[in-house]
């Protein structure tokens, strides 16, 4: 059933990338591209490695979504106030105000890291203990692998590393 997914899913894949080619439709968005690539290439080697039945796949992909669509939102939730410290800190305002900023920043990172724990709870009752342990790595190693792929990309467009703006 895994190798039926697989198939279904590669083929549907490939098959939208030829249909956009005969109708000379414009590729999607640069900015969509590689997230929704990075997204296929990392269910497709959860289904490999954690060898899923199809009752595990059911309940596993669904609340794998949870656990991103929560990150995603998180991540620009706490940009956005690291963004509003940022502000505060050109503005030279008062460290009352600066340090309610930072005292919210704290409390949602305290709240994300819960809801975060709560979620892998959630995917992990799908897996056995061999399988949780593999998706445990599976995530440390996949995403370093992305940084050095992206890492490397960079590197070959001579865009040199990506620095941090300074205050």
């Amino acid at each position: 059933m895994k190798k039926y997914f697989l198939t279904l899913f590669l083929t549907l894949l490939f098959s939208v990338s030829l249909v956009a080619q005969e109708r000379d439709m414009p590729p999607p968005p640069e900015e969509d591209s590689p997230h929704k690539m990075i997204k296929a290439i990392k269910i497709w080697k959860l289904m490999e490695i954690l060898d899923l039945d199809e009752e595990q796949m059911i309940k596993f992909f669904p609340r794998l979504k949870k656990i991103e669509k929560q990150r995603r939102s998180s991540f620009k939730k706490r940009r956005k106030l690291l963004g509003e410290l940022k502000e505060l800190l050109g503005e030279e305002k008062s460290d009352k105000k600066i340090l309610n900023v930072i005292k919210k920043i704290i409390e949602f990172d305290k709240k994300k890291r819960k809801e975060e724990e709560n979620l892998r709870k959630e995917v992990m009752l799908v897996l056995s203990v061999k399988q949780q342990a593999k998706f445990l790595l599976f995530e440390e190693r996949f995403e370093e692998e992305i940084r050095k792929i992206i890492k490397g990309l960079r590197k070959e467009k001579g865009m040199g590393p990506r620095h941090e703006k300074k205050f």
